[in-house]
């Protein structure tokens, strides 16, 4: 014999609602005097060998079961289900899961509560739509059309037409660079320069400035000092002798000064005179200019280094 087939033994103290037993009297009355008392026991109803679950609705029959769980499966051979016996229920579909109001769709009914309760949503506007959707028609347009003219055009700059045939003549612009120590002046009049030394206020460091800047950046084809960073710093790449060299910046700085106070000089004592611009002090500016070049005298040399960081401003 077994140990499961010995009958058990009967408890001491037993429960009338619940069924509890045990032999321990105190355990007894903890479950007497709990706060939360015991529920009835239920009776267990077994269809076909069948227990169902809190989630499944049994329809006793001798052939057929009807669930709402339709993961259920029968051990008993004789149930039986079909399509028409078995309920399976529908999840929520996206329409009892979108807002009225604004078409938002959630992932939950709680989601959607909170969002209906709070009541801030507006229904969309039709007319800012209509509006983004022209001003993104209008821009593909746009963009088509640009593309067509970048594929289609053609720089001409002559056209030689005939009755019979029409030529098309395309030219490029070369620039020829000039050596930075021999800059183009043709751009550069006697009235310009008496505007620059007005404008400057009659000093001499800051009218230099602008003319350098006139020079040398006024001219695409007199633009060839590039100063250089880095490793390389206290250098510059100029253009001399028809080739790209590198030279210290001080002796690129010392060339330009020399090239402007020179023209400046010139042009400047053009201008003195009553009827051009008063004042003594114009000859004896124009004077100074012509002499400062002389880098090689110990007082004009002295002079020379207050003009550089205006040189270097306007090269920058």
């Amino acid at each position: 014999m077994t140990l499961e087939a010995l009958p058990k033994k009967p408890f001491k103290y037993n429960c009338k609602d619940c069924g509890y037993g045990t032999n321990r009297k105190w355990s007894f009355d903890y479950h007497i005097n709990r706060k939360k008392p015991c529920k009835p026991k239920e009776n267990e109803s077994m269809v076909g060998g069948i227990r169902p679950k809190s989630n499944e609705t049994v329809t006793p029959s001798n052939e057929n079961v009807t669930l709402g769980n339709s993961n259920v499966t029968l051990r008993n051979s004789n149930a039986t289900f079909g399509s028409s016996n078995v309920q399976v229920l529908d999840r929520p579909s996206m329409k009892s899961l979108t807002c009225q109001t604004c078409g938002v769709v959630f992932l939950n009914r709680q989601a959607k509560y909170r969002h209906v309760k709070k009541a801030q949503c507006k229904p969309p506007d039709d007319s800012k739509t209509d509006e983004n959707d022209k001003l993104k028609a209008e821009i593909d347009e746009l963009k088509r059309t640009i593309s067509l003219q970048a594929n289609n055009q053609v720089i001409n700059n002559t056209y030689n037409i005939d009755n019979s045939t029409t030529s098309t003549t395309n030219t490029t612009n070369v620039i020829n660079y000039n050596n930075f120590d021999s800059p183009n002046f043709d751009h550069i009049t006697k009235e310009m320069i008496g505007e620059m030394y007005l404008k400057a206020d009659r000093e001499l460091p800051r009218m230099i400035g602008n003319a350098v800047r006139k020079i040398y950046k006024g001219l695409p084809e007199n633009d060839t000092i590039r100063f250089k960073y880095g490793n390389q710093a206290g250098f510059a790449e100029v253009r001399q002798d028809d080739e790209t060299r590198i030279l210290p910046v001080s002796d690129v700085l010392e060339t330009v000064l020399s090239q402007t106070t020179t023209l400046c000089g010139r042009e400047l004592r053009k201008c003195c005179g009553p009827d051009m611009i008063p004042g003594p002090n114009v000859v004896n500016h124009a004077e100074e200019l012509s002499v400062l070049h002389w880098g090689f005298v110990p007082e004009t040399h002295a002079k020379r280094q207050g003009y550089f960081k205006f040189v270097k401003s306007a090269l920058l």
